[in-house]
């Protein structure tokens, strides 16, 4: 008997209608990125937009964010923050953000030197991350790291303006000092990257511990432990605190930190260094999911007000202000308008040094 080869004629339409949309589809998107690359180069040659950079292009209004850092002017005017990779200034009253540094690159983790007439923050301009300078508006910023072999950590100021920083390679920890002129010191400390704060002058401040203290960073264990570390003699001590991510207050009285309650969930919690009272004054903080990479904090910064009597920090999408004493709640509105880049390599909107 003779075998009949042919599939049916359904099973045959159906696969040729699928390639053909498939077809169809790939075409488009090939049109699509011919037409993006060739006006992309003909804009090299024209002050016009193009239709292009429009599509390539996202504009968007928002009052929310997620893993935002935050730090305040040390004259408590300003509020300096980070969104999708923008850093941002807005009034402590609130208002719309003004762009302090935006672009292709991705910068985040601001903080303001103790004079406000600076900014150090944290940028993967050039292909890596590094430490970076600018003054506080965005201008005049500089390299002051080079971290090709080394994963570099966001920075604390000194009191005379320079930075204390971790460099971690081949997961070791080296506790660095760099001074206003540039010139770099590895101190014999050890502390966790991210994860220190200095008092006003200077010299003391608090910090989370390597674990066994041999400088060695271990990413299965949560820093849990906050030591007194002074810079003059290079001591580390352990208090009786568990938690991380320390916050000195301006005059040195209080001590914010973060502890894990629940698991993934940390609550933002101040300490009376005096007598040692303490009290929980945000919850369910957003959580890192970055918290064990070098660089990076348990919960997005924050930040004491000037005055030491309040705190600033991201928390339920809102910029929040805390009034520690009455545990009062104040949400701070924001509106950030937020403009993308467009195509990639060929955008009209300056970068970091625009």
């Amino acid at each position: 008997m003779a075998v009949n080869n042919r599939l049916p004629r359904a099973r045959i339409i159906r696969p040729m209608i699928e390639i053909s949309m498939h077809r169809l589809i790939l075409t488009f998107i090939l049109l699509m990125l011919a037409g993006c690359q060739s006006s992309a180069i003909e804009s090299l040659h024209s002050s016009q937009p193009r239709p292009c950079a429009d599509l390539c292009r996202v504009t968007f209004t928002t009052t929310e964010a997620t893993h935002s850092h935050v730090d305040a002017s040390p004259d408590g005017k300003f509020l300096l923050f980070d969104v999708l990779g923008d850093i941002y200034r807005v009034s402590i009253n609130g208002g719309e953000a003004e762009p302090v540094l935006t672009g292709s690159d991705f910068q985040w983790m601001p903080r303001y030197s103790p004079d406000g007439k600076r900014i150090a923050f944290m940028s993967d301009h050039g292909g890596t991350v590094n430490l970076w300078v600018a003054g506080a508006d965005g201008s005049g910023a500089r390299q002051v790291t080079q971290g090709w072999k080394a994963q570099v950590t966001a920075p604390i100021w000194t009191a005379e303006g320079g930075l204390l920083f971790q460099a971690v390679r081949d997961d070791v920890i080296r506790t660095n000092l760099m001074d206003s002129q540039g010139n770099r010191t590895e101190l014999a400390m050890r502390l966790l990257p991210a994860q220190a704060q200095l008092s006003t002058n200077g010299l003391q401040g608090y910090g989370v511990g390597t674990h066994d203290g041999s400088g060695k960073y271990r990413s299965t264990l949560p820093p849990d432990e906050i030591s007194r570390f002074d810079l003059k003699i290079g001591t580390v001590v352990p208090l009786d605190i568990r938690g991380a991510q320390p916050r000195l207050s301006p005059d040195g009285t209080r001590l914010a930190y973060v502890q894990e309650g629940k698991i993934g969930q940390w609550n933002l919690l101040v300490r009376d260094l005096a007598t040692g009272a303490t009290r929980v004054i945000l919850e369910d903080m957003p959580w890192s999911s970055n918290t064990f990479r070098y660089s990076e904090d348990q919960v997005p910064s924050y930040a004491f007000m000037s005055d030491g009597e309040s705190l600033i920090a991201w928390h339920d999408l809102r910029l929040k202000r805390v009034w520690i004493e009455s545990g009062r709640v104040e949400i701070i509105p924001v509106t950030i308008r937020r403009r993308t880049p467009g195509c990639p390599n060929h955008s009209s909107q300056p970068s970091l040094f625009g």
